[in-house]
């Protein structure tokens, strides 16, 4: 019964073999249409990212190519702006960032995590079509909102289901996690992310069927960063991408908006601090955040943000690095692109990301 509800994209184990040491990758992208005047500008939205951006290196003018919001959502994660934009439903042409550490880096599944907020569409944004890349290479995927359906919980609280988990609860769950529902995941297949990272997710599902919703705007970003820091604490892989959705509220309101970027914000801030007081993260960890577009300079008619003015409120976005690798307390004005997040990342693993046609953003790297 409950195993035809669980739904959680978790991909095919090769053997492993890294080609560098660079510690742990988070990649944090604020999807949805962030503009920068509302987080590191503003007074008072994103204090936590202003922590995380004045402990590293950022870069306030990174571009975007498109005004398509998909196009440049898949531009960030394969490090290829599309020519021809496919549409949504389809995954993207170009290897994806976990893809690539997967094949070329010869990492396994249980140490490439992708992590979504919304349904499993947003799932194909971790994987391919490639031939040469594709499913087989895709990262542990984790949709929470597709895993936690109402039914589930409905189910669950008919069974009694009140109590915090047990480890008996964790194991019993890992063993229903084995049965995937991939109609309603998208193109996931199933296959073992890990013990570690079974257990991480188990403990999650428990405790989030437990927590429930404010009603308030921004509950998909919300569980997916905590997942994300389950999956961070729990399974501490090599990389892990955490793709937020929430902000999409711009397109009807600006103060729900806002309001999603402070709730963001406190989560950013509580993983990364959770990071730093890991003994086996701290030191070691490098965060990238930044956003998948911007959003027009001027509010419409209805007090809603659109994203297609072509200003640079729109076509700029910042992109912040911390970590061990990176330069600290700096600010870098010379241009980037979103594509040249791919190879930096690849960079650090050791590997070059061949497909991707950004370049390494080396003037953020220590010497």
């Amino acid at each position: 019964m409950i195993t035809r509800l669980l739904c959680i994209a978790l991909f095919v184990v090769p053997a492993a073999a890294q080609a560098g040491d660079p510690g742990h990758v988070v990649l944090i992208v604020l999807g949805g249409g962030v503009r920068t005047k509302d987080t590191l500008k503003h007074e008072t939205n994103t204090p936590n990212l202003k922590r995380i951006a004045e402990a590293g290196v950022v870069m306030p003018s990174c571009k975007i190519e498109t005004k398509l919001p998909i196009t440049a959502q898949r531009a960030l994660m394969t490090g290829v702006l599309e020519e021809q934009p496919r549409e949504r439903h389809l995954p993207s042409p170009h290897p994806t960032i976990g893809e690539i550490l997967r094949k070329d880096g010869q990492l396994p599944a249980s140490e490439v995590w992708f992590v979504v907020s919304g349904g499993g569409g947003e799932t194909l944004l971790g994987s391919s079509d490639h031939a040469e890349y594709g499913p087989d290479y895709a990262p542990s995927t984790l949709a929470p909102d597709v895993v936690l359906s109402p039914t589930l919980k409905e189910q669950l609280s008919e069974m009694g289901v009140t109590d915090p988990p047990t480890r008996a609860d964790e194991t019993a769950l890992i063993r229903l996690l084995e049965a995937i529902d991939t109609s309603r995941a998208g193109s996931a297949t199933a296959v073992d992310p890990g013990a570690s990272g079974r257990a991480a997710v188990a403990r999650f599902v428990l405790e989030e069927l437990l927590r429930k919703d404010t009603g308030k705007p921004g509950e998909g970003d919300a569980r997916a960063l905590r997942a994300a820091s389950s999956v961070l604490l729990g399974a501490r892989p090599k990389f892990l991408c955490v793709m937020l959705r929430d902000a999409t509220i711009a397109n009807r309101s600006y103060k729900n908006y806002e309001e999603v970027l402070k709730r963001n914000d406190l989560a950013i801030g509580a993983l990364w601090d959770a990071a730093q007081k890991d003994p086996q993260l701290a030191n070691k960890t490098t965060f990238v955040v930044v956003s998948d577009h911007g959003r027009n300079r001027k509010l419409d008619a209805k007090g809603a943000l659109g994203y297609d003015d072509g200003t640079h409120d729109a076509t700029r976005v910042a992109l912040i690095f911390q970590g061990h690798r990176f330069k600290r307390k700096e600010t870098i004005r010379i241009a980037v692109n979103t594509i040249d997040v791919v190879p930096t990342i690849c960079h650090l693993f050791g590997i070059k990301a061949t497909t991707a046609k950004g370049k390494i953003v080396r003037t953020a790297l220590l010497k």
